[in-house]
């Protein structure tokens, strides 16, 4: 399986999403800490409103990094939230990027970029650019790689998206994601996943797998308390969605129920589920708080395939 992306930047003007028989979308939001994509608001609220897999990148201009990361995340943070959130990638090119050669600096942004999102990005870039990348971002990052191998002329060819067999050294990198084989008369790309596969390349199964690793210990002195209890007792809770702004509770609380997200409309609903649970496991049910500057319920959602939440009567 195989999806068809196009890389769209301020060249397309206001791109209409589709109409270069693509099954995906990339846009290009920033560069530096001083551009903003005039045209990437229009794209960007085509896609969110539809089921369409889509990324936005940010081109790194070298300078201070922490200061690119939030300048980025800032200019996207309204997408992260939607019932179709992006992907986000770190495209990585000597052009106008005075950091060029330091894969350090890459590294570095990636990490702000999850800590502050939660979102594991991608890397893009040529066998050059994916060569000066550290261990971590091998370890971590997803590649969408860049490589032409076509000669001036066959745009035909491209137009009905025939991509060869690649060609190219993936250097330190064992597999890539994407492979963005055309630059004429747009950039086009094949990314070797279907729709599912690209909802969970933002890392959550890797953020799932530090924190298994994490509470190993905690699991362990359980063992015997958890060990009568079946899978999905476990794995109901509820939680709430913190505004990181003013550090206070959105005001609804949500319920997983092992199946799925419910909105608890009335606080009785969230006292029977309590009491129910606590009778029937002798354990008080689990309350996870999730700040909106690092939205792991959206990734939640994204786990369980799930794309809006119920809401339970009142």
């Amino acid at each position: 399986m195989a999806l068809k992306f196009v890389d769209v930047s301020s060249n397309q003007g206001n791109y209409v999403v589709g109409s270069s028989g693509e099954e995906g979308v990339i846009v290009k939001a920033t560069q530096g800490t001083g551009y903003v994509n005039e045209n990437f608001a229009f794209v960007a609220q085509q896609l969110t409103n539809s089921n369409i897999p889509w990324g936005i990148y940010h081109y790194a201009g070298g300078g201070d990094v922490n200061e690119e990361a939030d300048y980025f995340i800032q200019a996207v943070q309204r997408y992260l939230n939607g019932s179709n959130p992006p992907n986000l990638i770190l495209d990585w090119e000597e052009y106008q990027n005075s950091a060029y050669q330091n894969g350090v600096w890459a590294e570095a942004f990636l990490k702000r970029l999850k800590d502050k999102t939660g979102i594991q990005g991608g890397i893009y870039g040529n066998s050059d650019d994916l060569s000066q990348m550290t261990q971590w971002v091998v370890d971590n990052a997803w590649v969408w790689f860049a490589g032409y191998p076509y000669a001036a002329g066959t745009t035909s060819m491209i137009q009905d998206w025939n991509a060869p067999k690649f060609p190219y050294n993936k250097g330190k990198f064992n597999a890539i994601t994407g492979w963005q084989f055309s630059s004429q008369p747009l950039d086009r790309s094949i990314f070797y996943l279907d729709t599912e596969g690209w909802t969970k390349l933002s890392g959550s199964d890797n953020a799932n797998q530090n924190n298994n690793n994490s509470s190993s210990a905690t699991e362990q002195n359980n063992n015997n308390s958890n060990s009568e209890l079946e899978d999905d007792d476990l794995m109901k809770f509820t939680y709430e969605i913190i505004d990181a702004k003013t550090n206070k509770s959105q005001g609804t609380v949500y319920y997983y129920d092992g199946n799925k997200i419910v909105a608890l409309s009335d606080k009785d609903q969230l006292k029977i589920i309590r009491e129910i649970y606590k009778d029937t496991t002798g354990k008080s049910m689990k309350n996870y708080k999730w700040r909106t500057d690092a939205p792991w319920y959206v990734r939640f959602m994204q786990a369980i395939n799930q794309k809006a939440v119920e809401v339970a009567w009142k």
